[in-house]
């Protein structure tokens, strides 16, 4: 297990951050993740060859010798946009089944609840912030993932209101869920929202999972 892990761990550190010309400073690197490699740890990988024998905790680290910071948009590392501070409450409708899921899939188990899906309150929970801060709630089919993916840049603050999936295995494969649609089943994963521009600051979860 050690081995595999020193061999990859070279070899991620090669891939990329060892590519780097020696003239170029390296201390501060920021790296915009994409795609499966926002789910590796590149600042475990390693900057040089050792042996088997090492521990763990003696291992050549490339956050020994780098600050090594992740960003997942490009606005972050100086690239102006204004974010505004308006409010969008996303309230899907759950009167229906997910057809993402077989009736004994676990998720669906855990979400059913003999039938009903609705969070209780979670539009009343809509309708006060909407009074309160003048946000936009979109709710039943105007929660949908391809309105969230149109209108989401235009909020610099949003609430969820919404069943989520949490896979302790495969932490990419957990998603919100919104409105079913006949494209993405209602399920926005992780993998998804890593390639959106979402210029957000702050986002707030209210889910029961």
């Amino acid at each position: 297990q050690k081995n595999q892990f020193i061999k990859s761990g070279r070899a991620l550190y090669n891939m990329i951050l060892g590519r780097i010309p020696d003239h170029f400073p390296t201390y501060h690197i920021v790296l915009l993740p994409d795609g499966y490699s926002g789910q590796l740890p590149w600042h475990l990988t390693l900057t040089q060859e050792v042996g088997t024998e090492e521990g763990y905790s003696t291992l050549p680290y490339a956050f020994q010798g780098h600050s090594i910071r992740y960003s997942y948009r490009p606005s972050e590392e100086g690239i102006t946009q204004d974010v505004p501070n308006n409010l969008a409450v996303w309230a899907p409708n759950y009167n229906y089944s997910f057809t993402a899921f077989p009736k004994k899939n676990a998720d669906y188990v855990d979400i059913d609840r003999s039938g009903d899906w609705s969070l209780p309150y979670a539009k009343q929970e809509a309708q006060d912030l909407s009074d309160q801060y003048c946000a936009d709630v979109y709710t039943d089919s105007s929660a949908m993932i391809e309105a969230f993916v149109q209108n989401a840049p235009k909020y610099g603050i949003h609430h969820f209101a919404m069943h989520t999936i949490l896979d302790d295995k495969e932490a990419r494969y957990s998603a919100l869920l919104f409105q079913e649609d006949s494209i993405y089943k209602g399920l926005l994963d992780i993998n998804m929202i890593y390639q959106l521009n979402l210029p957000a600051r702050l986002v707030v979860l209210a889910a029961c999972n």
